[in-house]
């Protein structure tokens, strides 16, 4: 089944998206071989709201499907017990988010 990788931030000028780093989010991008990137976000503000540094991680936009060996329910509550993950189906795609 092909999943899009939902992602928190993006930057065009990259064609890049990015997630806040977590384990789960790692291991799962090593274990489907997708290449990615690590780099902190600064402390910054906006519209009044402070925002703390963080730890990232971004990937290039045309790695955001990726394939996973799921056919059965079953198979997808492992995957959301695994990665800390879940799934959300669409009309024309599946959703994973961390």
């Amino acid at each position: 089944m092909k999943v899009v990788l939902k992602y928190t931030s993006f930057r065009l000028r990259d064609d890049t998206e990015s997630l806040k780093e977590t384990p789960e989010v790692v291991k799962f991008l090593d274990d489907h071989g997708v290449p990615y990137t690590r780099y902190i976000q600064p402390k910054h503000s906006m519209s009044g709201v402070n925002f703390p540094e963080e730890k990232m991680i971004s990937w290039h936009e045309s790695n955001s499907i990726v394939e996973i060996p799921c056919t059965t329910l079953s198979d997808l509550q492992k995957y959301c017990n695994d990665y800390n993950c879940t799934f959300e189906v669409k009309q024309e795609s599946v959703v994973i988010a961390f």
